[in-house]
């Protein structure tokens, strides 16, 4: 099997450091290769950010169309990969509301020059989305991280937790419901309940966005009023799409969001990414 991303797990605090620094962008590609984007979920940033970081790399790439492929007349998408392989295509890059990418890197691990990319999976897993943030973060040197919101279903919240308990950072989880979230304390993850003891001196704050439906998106609601008063310094981010039902609109394009540094981050890192796994 050829070098693959599928968790933040399998990264070494060196590959964290050399990804998020952006090393790779200086690094010339030499190999012809293409890309396939399958993304089974709607996506605006991951899979365009993909696609930009393909055209500055002078990667090929085709996007995987499921509602007009085999997939409708029955066909598994182990046999479609198969199928798309054998037409040239080496990297695999797969959005699904599953975990089957899991199941396609075990089912090809061995052939050698096939590659697999978690663009998200599941409730679990957006390893790239995850190093962007902490590309993003990274220079402000943050030590205290707060993030706010529907923690439970959020695969961006659980690889954040992952990468930034790597570098022993400090995690503060305010979600909507703090049992349900019990089995993600650690020595450096804490679970609060009010807005003072989440945020009070905080260098980040990460709001996420309601992933199931919108019925407890009031209980929590970031504003410049609650920033000012208990971290004033603080960054703000948010992975979008922003729903300005859970962070006010003047903080999301106040002087210390991020968000618009991560977006442009999500090219670069990607593109990083893509050397990483053909080295």
């Amino acid at each position: 099997m050829g070098k693959s991303l599928l968790t933040i797990d399998q990264l070494s605090n060196f590959d964290i450091s050399l990804l998020t620094s952006m090393n790779y962008l200086d690094v010339v590609l030499n190999q012809d290769i293409t890309a396939c984007l399958m993304f089974f979920q709607p996506s605006t940033r991951t899979r365009i950010s993909f696609e930009i970081a393909c055209i500055n790399e002078d990667i090929p790439y085709i996007i995987f169309d499921q509602n007009t492929s085999s997939i409708q007349k029955g066909e598994n998408i182990f046999d479609t990969i198969n199928t798309l392989y054998s037409m040239g295509i080496k990297i695999f890059i797969i959005r699904s509301s599953d975990n089957i990418i899991f199941d396609l890197y075990r089912h090809f691990k061995d052939i050698d020059d096939i590659h697999f990319i978690n663009a998200g999976s599941g409730t679990e897993h957006h390893p790239t989305q995850a190093l962007l943030d902490y590309a993003t973060m990274k220079k402000y040197e943050p030590e205290v991280i707060t993030i706010v919101g529907d923690i439970y279903n959020s695969r961006v919240a659980k690889s954040n937790i992952t990468l930034l308990s790597k570098l022993d950072k400090q995690i503060r989880l305010l979600p909507y419901n703090p049992e349900l979230v019990k089995d993600l304390e650690s020595d450096n993850v804490t679970i609060f309940d009010n807005y003072r003891d989440a945020l009070l001196y905080t260098d980040i704050v990460m709001c996420l966005r309601p992933q199931v439906g919108e019925v407890d998106s009031h209980k929590l609601y970031i504003t410049n009023f609650l920033v000012r008063k208990f971290c004033p310094d603080a960054k703000i981010m948010h992975p979008g799409p922003v729903k300005y039902k859970t962070i006010s609109k003047e903080l999301a394009f106040s002087k210390n969001s991020l968000i618009s540094d991560q977006v442009s981050n999500g090219v670069s890192i990607r593109r990083c990414l893509l050397k990483w796994v053909l080295e």
